[in-house]
């Protein structure tokens, strides 16, 4: 499989960073270098929303160098940032 942070696989890591109070350090991108939209914000919003006791760290908000070397804007990621912390109180970004 893709390697995705809502893959079914991670559930069980999540469910022992929780039951140990330990974080998980997420990189999942928000989108790709080409699209203009938060295309993978699902993948990070549902283990969120499966793993409330998890305390989850998305790296560089879902950022990467390669993002934005191709996109040197995007609109989308403060807004969607400042929902997602709002909502969801175990998401850290690093």
């Amino acid at each position: 499989d893709t390697p995705r942070a809502n893959n079914e696989a991670l559930s069980k890591v999540y469910e022992l960073a929780a039951k140990y109070d330990l974080p998980v350090l997420v990189h999942s991108n928000i989108t790709s270098k080409r699209e203009r939209n938060p295309l993978y914000l699902a993948e990070i919003e549902e283990p969120l929303t499966l793993h409330p006791d998890t305390r989850f760290i998305w790296a560089h908000a879902g950022t990467s160098a390669e993002i934005h070397r191709h996109q040197t804007q995007m609109p989308f990621l403060l807004p969607e940032l400042t929902r997602l912390l709002a909502k969801y109180p175990n998401l850290y970004i690093d």
